[in-house]
C-alpha cells in the first residue's frame, strides 16, 4: 500500500481533511451531502480486496497454511481493530473473550476465512472471483443494514459470539460497559 504512491497520497489528503480541515468544512460537506453510508461502502469493499491480497501475498510464500494467511489478511485490511481485539482480551481476561463491537472487522474475518477455504479446499463450486464478488456486496449490504436500517450500536454477529461464548465459557458474554452503567443508575437510585 505504501509503495503505490498514489495511494500514499490520498491516504494522506484524506487524513488531512478528515481531521484538520479549518472549520471542519470536509466534514460538514460530507455530512450535508449524505455521503457517509457510500463512503463506508467503498471503504469495506477496498478491505475485502486487502483481504484477498493479503490472502494472495501469504499463499504465493507459505502456501498449504489455513491461520497465518488468514491472520495476515485480517491485519491488512483491519489492521488497528485486530489489535484492538487483542488489548481487550489482554485488559479483560480470557472470561470475555475478544469482543469488540466492529462489524466491518469481523465481516473482514468472515470474508478471509471464505477465501481462504475456497483456496485451499474449493469448498464453494464457484470461482475465487465470484466468490470475490460475493463478498463484496455481502461486506457492503452489512454496512448499509448497520448504518441505515438498524441503530448505530447494533452488531449482526452478537447471536453466533454469545453461542460460542456459551460453548466455550460455559456461559453467554455479557458486555462490560453495560453492565458497569447498570451499576451507576443502581447506585443513583440508592441514593434518591
Amino acid at each position: 500500500f505504501l509503495k503505490v504512491t498514489a495511494n500514499l497520497y490520498a491516504a494522506c489528503l484524506s487524513w488531512y481533511l478528515s481531521f484538520y480541515c479549518p472549520w471542519d468544512v470536509f466534514f460538514k460537506l460530507l455530512h450535508s451531502l449524505r455521503l457517509f453510508p457510500v463512503l463506508a461502502m467503498l471503504q469495506d469493499w477496498q478491505r475485502v480486496g486487502l483481504v484477498m491480497s493479503g490472502l494472495e501475498t501469504i499463499n504465493k510464500e507459505s502456501p498449504g497454511y489455513f491461520l497465518y494467511p488468514v491472520v495476515f489478511g485480517v491485519i491488512k485490511s483491519s489492521g488497528f481493530m485486530f489489535i484492538k481485539y487483542v488489548e481487550v482480551g489482554i485488559l479483560n481476561g480470557l472470561r470475555t473473550g475478544f469482543r469488540v463491537p466492529n462489524q466491518p472487522t469481523k465481516t473482514m474475518i468472515v470474508s478471509a476465512v471464505l477465501l481462504q477455504l475456497q483456496t485451499l479446499y474449493s469448498v464453494f463450486p464457484i470461482s475465487m472471483p465470484d466468490l470475490y464478488c460475493i463478498l463484496v456486496v455481502f461486506a457492503m449490504l452489512m454496512r448499509l443494514t448497520t448504518t441505515l436500517l438498524a441503530k448505530a450500536d447494533w452488531d449482526p454477529y452478537l447471536s453466533l459470539e454469545s453461542l460460542l461464548c456459551t460453548v466455550v465459557y460455559g456461559k453467554a458474554c455479557e458486555d462490560e460497559p453495560t453492565e458497569r452503567v447498570e451499576k451507576k443508575s443502581d447506585k443513583n437510585k440508592k441514593k434518591d
